[in-house]
């Protein structure tokens, strides 16, 4: 939020794709030809937009150069301007996340791969060790995961739209996993 604002030719590398900006001044619309000269300006594009109460512009201000020309404030009136964008650091780690979930949805990178006969491992944590005691931090119970799990060598015998079912080699004994599991838990191919 500003008052009165002005600021040289930039742009907002900083900025999410949109920027999106309301002007407003103290006098309203019954102030309207009082306070003058105000412009949002767009000078590469020979671009200048008249700001008056209630202007609402949206831009890319990531690659459109800008700058606000200093405005003639009138005798007790503020122009104040409002100014909103999310950071590109918060979309990106929005877009990793959607296509975290598009991947999830669509079986993601390891079970788009699999195929009837192929020889994988998955990840599990050793029966013997699962009837201990776990520890009752997240970081702790990671730490004792890391630690007690193995990788168990399995073909895959089946798979459906939802899930994979793979037999284990020195068993014979089959695991059905949901999509999100294989993409968590199976490593393709072993020798």
């Amino acid at each position: 939020m500003s008052f009165d604002l002005s600021n040289s030719l930039h742009v907002d590398p900083w900025d999410g794709r949109r920027s999106y900006a309301i002007w407003l001044s103290r006098l309203g619309y019954a102030g309207l030809g009082q306070s003058s000269h105000w412009w949002l300006l767009f000078p590469r594009h020979g671009l200048a937009v008249a700001l008056v109460h209630g202007t609402y512009v949206s831009w890319d201000g990531r690659v459109q150069h800008h700058c606000t020309a200093v405005p003639q404030v009138a005798p007790g009136d503020r122009l104040l301007s409002l100014f909103c964008t999310l950071p590109a650091d918060c979309m990106k780690a929005n877009e990793r996340a959607l296509m975290g979930v598009e991947a999830l949805r669509e079986g993601g990178p390891v079970f788009a791969r699999l195929a009837v006969g192929m020889l994988v491992m998955f990840r599990q944590v050793d029966p013997k060790r699962a009837s201990a005691p776990q520890p009752k931090s997240k970081a702790a119970k990671r730490a004792w995961g890391k630690a007690h799990f193995r990788f168990v060598r399995s073909s895959v015998v089946d798979l459906t739209d939802t899930h994979a079912t793979l037999r284990v080699e020195s068993s014979g004994v089959r695991k059905v996993f949901a999509k999100c599991e294989v993409n968590n838990i199976v490593v393709v191919g072993w020798d």
